[in-house]
């Protein structure tokens, strides 16, 4: 999220952005409940690796 631009953003361009997304309709789409630790990925994930070896 680029904060720091916004940061500069005067109150009534705040209030403009505003009022314009609560004009757009709603999007409805189904929220997934949490998966067990067990289960197997459905997405890309990314491993850390610290230098020495060490994965986390």
């Amino acid at each position: 999220m680029p904060w720091r631009s916004f940061s500069y953003l005067t109150s009534r361009d705040a209030l403009a952005i505003a009022a314009y997304l609560k004009s757009l309709p709603p999007i409805r789409h189904a929220v997934p409940g949490p998966q067990p630790v067990s289960a197997a990925a459905r997405f890309p994930a990314m491993t850390l690796v610290i230098p020495g070896g060490k994965k986390h």
